[in-house]
């Protein structure tokens, strides 16, 4: 049974996710598969879920309400595609898989809100990108934030 918020946040995150991209082979809590020095055994493209901040706000008689909560979303893909302007157009459009991924991948996210409504919309607030060539992997983190009361469920 579940009792904690962040346990059942990050489990319909992954549902949301997973039953929304069917193109994303491996959706998981991210645990630092991509902090190795080799290949992580990872299938891509791959969606990993982590709560990585909360500030704690008093509500009296034992209650806090966290706000903001910090989610980050990191996409995994193979970065093995060129996008020279030499290369191949189709090739090249390849290359930019990763973008048009986590734009849908934005898109079932950013707004979304747990059917139960026990915290509030999620939504998308920095970027970035990181290659890690030494493993072959571009990873993409998108953070978004959500807050909500921290109960027993």
């Amino acid at each position: 049974m579940i009792h904690s918020v962040f346990s059942k946040l990050l489990l319909d995150l992954m549902n949301q996710v997973d039953s929304t991209l069917k193109e994303v082979r491996m959706v998981d809590r991210y645990l630092g598969q991509d902090q190795t020095n080799v290949r992580p055994a990872i299938l891509c493209p791959a969606v990993l879920i982590d709560i990585e901040s909360e500030q704690y706000q008093d509500m009296g008689c034992g209650s806090q309400y966290v706000e903001p909560a910090t989610i980050t979303v990191r996409l995994l893909v193979d970065n093995y595609s060129s996008s020279s302007s030499k290369a191949p157009q189709n090739a090249r459009e390849q290359s930019m898989k990763d973008f048009e991924l986590e734009k849908r991948l934005v898109d079932c996210i950013h707004g979304w809100t747990p059917d139960d409504g026990y915290c509030t919309s999620l939504v998308r607030t920095e970027a970035s990108s990181e290659n890690r060539n030494d493993i072959g992997l571009r990873i993409r983190t998108i953070t978004f934030t959500t807050s909500f009361e921290d109960i027993d469920l």
